[in-house]
């Protein structure tokens, strides 16, 4: 690159589009984790007792808190792993017509 300062395009150009696609990916996963984790939860019912009247039932009640805090956990990794995957996706998709191009000139 200091030899060929023309090169810096093909590198500054990718890098500002994968920081675009990770940001819109993230904006998305950010706006769709409440949907997530209500899939997530909704077949398991409210996991709450309105009337605790027992200790056992107090003992269930902070047990259905415990798991409903683990499942917005696994949601929140999910929808991760779901931002980072799309992402490294269309980074490569975007990107590899710049680094073709890049090979080309570095070998020229």
């Amino acid at each position: 690159f200091i030899a060929n300062p023309t090169l810096w395009k093909y590198v500054v150009i990718p890098f500002f589009l994968t920081f675009a696609a990770f940001g819109t990916f993230a904006y998305f996963g950010l706006t769709f984790y409440d949907d997530l984790y209500w899939m997530l939860s909704k077949p398991l019912g409210t996991l709450d007792i309105l009337n605790p009247q027992g200790i056992w039932d107090y003992v269930l009640d902070f047990l259905f808190l415990l798991l409903r805090n683990v499942m917005k956990i696994v949601a929140l990794l999910i929808a991760s792993l779901l931002v980072i995957m799309a992402g490294y996706l269309v980074s490569l998709l975007i990107n590899g017509p710049f680094y073709e191009l890049l090979s080309e000139k570095v070998l020229t």
